[in-house]
């Protein structure tokens, strides 16, 4: 049994010629394929011709939901993203577009959290400084998963504009509290996010992710239909104790034909 996942997926058959013939082995061998989202079974089709089984990751909704809480600085609009500090995930375009709607409404209070950290987490300060940003940019830092409820609900809008994502698990965990989001054309998104009724989809230009803050800044109707309609389709598809279930549910079979 083999479950494929992201990094298995899109990069170690690309290194060469070699990493590819050696996955295909990797499947020629396995009695069951499960992959975690539509793009990833795409990859897989390309690599074999055996049945792949789509279970994706899932979000504890006992851990991540709406969540009423207290905090001194929730007077501002908070805008925030949950990502390594990697030029892939575009954190830098999030602060430009962030920078166009700080200097477009200057009188309104509107922050920008960024929780997370990498190598660029220099570089990206000075870029907050440079724009005179520092007192609206927040560098959260990396923070635990069991604490990551606690920021996502002091958000108002979430933003993931990475050039490519296998699933998008901390999407799943922002639409579990009901916060809206924001996310990039990415493929790997559209099994979380497949039309704007979810949530607001942009390319990676500054001037696009700007139009989406932009949107959230001032609709706070679609804000809410968004987040209530992304909330819904978490708890339909993505409920991880449904996800493990099914997980289950294949090894148990593939053990009952090895008896």
């Amino acid at each position: 049994m083999y479950r494929f996942g992201g990094g298995d997926a899109l990069e170690f058959p690309r290194k060469s010629l070699l990493h590819k013939l050696i996955l295909k082995f990797v499947f020629y061998k396995a009695s069951n394929i499960c992959a975690t989202s539509s793009l990833l079974e795409k990859e897989i089709n390309g690599l074999t011709k055996k049945t792949c089984t789509i279970i994706p990751f899932g979000v504890d909704l006992e851990n991540f939901y709406a969540q009423v809480t207290i905090d001194q600085n929730k007077d501002a609009f908070v805008f925030g993203c949950t990502k390594y500090f990697e030029s892939v995930y575009n954190i830098d375009r999030v602060i430009d577009a962030f920078y166009l709607l700080a200097k477009k409404y200057s009188t309104s209070k509107i922050k920008l959290h960024l929780i997370g950290n990498g190598s660029l987490k220099a570089d990206l300060v000075n870029q907050a400084e440079k724009l005179g940003l520092l007192d609206k940019v927040v560098f959260v830092g990396e923070v635990e998963n069991t604490k990551i409820p606690f920021y996502l609900n002091q958000f108002d809008v979430l933003i993931n504009v990475s050039e490519y994502e296998s699933f998008g698990v901390s999407i799943a965990e922002a639409m579990a509290c009901k916060v809206p989001v924001i996310v990039s054309n990415a493929e790997g998104f559209k099994d979380l996010i497949p039309n704007s009724s979810l949530g607001l989809i942009t390319t990676t230009e500054v001037e696009s992710i700007f139009n989406c803050m932009e949107y959230y800044w001032l609709n706070a109707e679609a804000r809410k239909a968004n987040a209530q309609n992304s909330f819904l389709r978490v708890k339909e598809f993505f409920d991880i104790k449904q996800n493990v279930a099914r997980m289950e549910a294949v090894y148990f079979s593939q053990l009952q034909q090895s008896v």
